[in-house]
């Protein structure tokens, strides 16, 4: 591998049992249109520019069909108490929902009723794939900051905020050096 050039690159995007954007990387560090450039977008084979010169990757993205022409038309109500009567209910469970964001298609489910209902939160406009993005960007959100190594004086750039944790910041040539 070493003598091909494989060394270190990623496996082939076919061999992948599931896409990034089924993957829990996405959530975090999501691939944005404007990165992509699409050499088969029947299939949805792109290519994928991370920044820089030579630092692109191939990429497989299912293409996606959302249609709201599809959906049930439903509209959600305001206020989560107008579903108290079990016709509402029966109703907003049988409805196909489309995504204020997304316009993923989903639909409530018995148990998420009960739980909006029981304390009195809004049925959601979003899908849960919008939301569980927006949570996980919340979670993992981290600050970059740039400084120079303690070492070389090489440009580095660290999650480790050198002013709070008073930490020294090495490149990563200098620490392989002396872990090495």
């Amino acid at each position: 591998m070493k003598a091909d050039g494989e060394w270190g690159e990623h496996f082939p995007m076919m061999t992948a049992l599931f896409t990034y954007y089924d993957s829990y990387s996405y959530p975090p560090w999501p691939i944005e249109e404007e990165q992509i450039s699409y050499i088969d977008r029947e299939n949805g084979l792109a290519e994928v520019d991370l920044g820089g010169e030579g630092k692109t990757i191939l990429h497989w993205r299912p293409v996606l069909e959302f249609v709201r022409d599809e959906a049930s038309g439903y509209e959600l109500a305001d206020d989560v108490r107008d579903y108290v009567g079990e016709d509402k209910q029966k109703e907003l469970l049988n409805a196909v929902l489309v995504c204020d964001k997304t316009s993923r298609k989903y639909r409530i489910q018995s148990r998420e009723l009960y739980f909006y209902l029981k304390h009195n939160i809004a049925i959601p406009r979003e899908s849960f794939h919008a939301r569980h993005t927006r949570r996980m960007k919340q979670l993992m959100r981290c600050d970059v900051h740039s400084y120079n190594c303690d070492k070389c004086g090489k440009e580095v750039q660290t999650v480790y905020n050198k002013s709070v944790d008073g930490r020294e910041v090495w490149c990563g040539e200098c620490y392989q050096g002396v872990i090495m």
